[in-house]
């Protein structure tokens, strides 16, 4: 078990996701929660290691529309069936569409 690092309110999601790294061949996850600062996915983590930089290409809302953001991330822990990722930096859309999903939850 991992001991929880996050302070910042996080929600729980249930969203598919597209990942891809270096060395990683674009795998499809799941996020199982998600906070302004990154999110915990399912996945089979072959391959996977700490402090790799990893993308994910997520749908978010954004007004009446979802769009496609790519998030760059890195790996923060790695477990067996799951894995945390914290978000670089990323663009002022992309962070509000995350705002707003936190907050209609």
């Amino acid at each position: 078990m991992f001991e929880e690092k996050r302070s910042g309110l996080r929600v729980r999601l249930e969203q598919d996701v597209v990942l891809n790294g270096d060395h990683l061949a674009p795998r499809v996850c799941s996020i199982t929660d998600i906070s302004a600062d990154g999110v915990s996915v399912e996945l089979d983590p072959a391959g996977l290691m700490r402090n790799s930089r990893v993308e994910l290409t997520v749908y978010l809302r954004d007004g009446e529309e979802s769009k496609e953001y790519r998030l760059r991330a890195h790996v923060a822990w790695v477990g067996e069936h799951a894995a945390g990722l914290h978000f670089d930096r990323m663009n002022v859309g992309a962070y509000s569409a995350i705002l707003a999903l936190m907050s209609s939850a």
